[in-house]
């Protein structure tokens, strides 16, 4: 069995968990930050990249071993066999975090394994492998925990919530993985309609399609660290790549498109289009509070301005009260989800939520509530 170590934001490990179970991965256990698993096949991996839509990362643990100072932490990192990894000539990079540890800082950490490294390969072959932050051949993770080091491989590369879809940056956007951890957590199936009525850059409606029509999240942006090991295996991954391929679907889901700003709009159908959902898009430009759905039920899934950002608490109030009117006139029969970063915002919803969870936006604590509109 092969173990793996895949990080998610804070909040969404259980969903990440029942992902994870989906693709039958084995021996699963949440953690801090990510969810622990194993299976039989070693390049697993593979598809744990290509599939998940709510992990950012995908870890292969080489090492675990208590470190109580810095002595201890060089020792034991030297004595991995790193030729069995690197080859001097390639390059390599070290990230790290530490937490409740003798280290308090993670760029030392990081230099302290480096060095291990490096000093192991210089004494056996007079040389040492060089540094390359941006895309090295080995990317090494290093995490120090109460003093119990791990280190494990990087197979990702750039954070996996980077689909390859998004063609302009806006302010305060969404995480990818987070808005589609949410799709999922509201219970949303493809043959409802999709309102995404403050649509942004439409990180929503954009995952939804994916969703909906099986499509892998890493299909535009597939340049996985993995791919630069020496033992990367092109057939088996091509495989894999078709498998996923022949399950996607071809019927689009019915997607509304609405932002008071016609640039974000523009931007979200963008999105849409680079994702291959060329139709069943209705687009319009207006404020939410004079938006008319055009069916009888579906989907409304909100990402309003958040207080931090618009900085005008009593704007914000007013928006909530006047949404929960607007609901009750033109929404009744749709499952209405909302996140906020103030939970007494949605207490001007005057409806009982379903649920509420409790997520990060990259390190603002959000609520994600789902209302059933009566």
């Amino acid at each position: 069995m092969t173990n793996f170590f895949l990080s998610c934001a804070k909040g969404t490990e259980h969903v990440l968990l029942g992902e994870l179970e989906s693709f039958g991965a084995q021996k699963l256990k949440e953690g801090p930050g990510g969810v622990y698993c194993s299976h039989p096949d070693p390049l697993f991996y593979y598809r744990l990249n290509l599939q998940t839509r709510i992990a950012f990362r995908v870890f292969i643990p080489l090492a675990h071993f208590p470190a109580k100072n810095e002595n201890e932490l060089y020792r034991k990192t030297k004595e991995i066999d790193w030729s069995n990894y690197l080859d001097v000539s390639q390059t390599f990079a070290v990230q790290a975090n530490c937490k409740s540890s003798f280290l308090t800082h993670s760029k030392y950490l990081a230099l302290k394994v480096k060095d291990a490294v490096c000093d192991q390969f210089r004494e056996r072959c007079g040389k040492r492998p060089s540094i390359d932050v941006n895309e090295p051949d080995l990317a090494l993770n290093v995490f120090l925990n109460k003093n119990e080091c791990t280190i494990s491989l990087d197979s990702t590369g750039y954070s996996l919530h980077k689909r390859g879809y998004r063609i302009s940056g806006k302010e305060a956007p969404l995480m990818e993985t987070l808005a589609a951890t949410l799709i999922k957590l509201s219970g949303w199936t493809a043959d409802l309609p999709f309102y995404d009525l403050m649509c942004g850059s439409g990180t929503f409606s954009t995952e939804a399609s994916l969703i909906a029509r099986q499509i892998s999240p890493a299909k535009l942006n597939g340049n996985f660290n993995f791919k630069r090991w020496p033992d990367f295996n092109e057939e088996k991954f091509s495989q894999v790549e078709h498998e996923i391929e022949s399950n996607e679907l071809t019927e689009f889901p019915l997607i509304y498109l609405n932002d008071i700003n016609k640039e974000n709009v523009l931007i979200a159908k963008r999105h849409l289009y680079k994702v291959g959902q060329t139709t069943s898009i209705h687009i319009s430009q207006n404020d939410i509070l004079e938006f008319k759905p055009e069916t009888d039920k579906g989907y409304l899934i909100l990402n309003p301005p958040y207080g931090i950002r618009l900085g005008d608490a009593e704007k914000i109030k007013s928006f909530y009260t006047q949404l929960n009117e607007k609901l009750k006139t033109d929404f009744r029969g749709f499952t209405m989800c909302i996140l906020s970063t103030e939970e007494s915002h949605l207490r001007e919803i005057r409806m009982s939520p379903r649920k509420i969870y409790t997520v990060y936006n990259a390190n603002l604590k959000c609520k994600f509530a789902i209302f059933d509109v009566f």
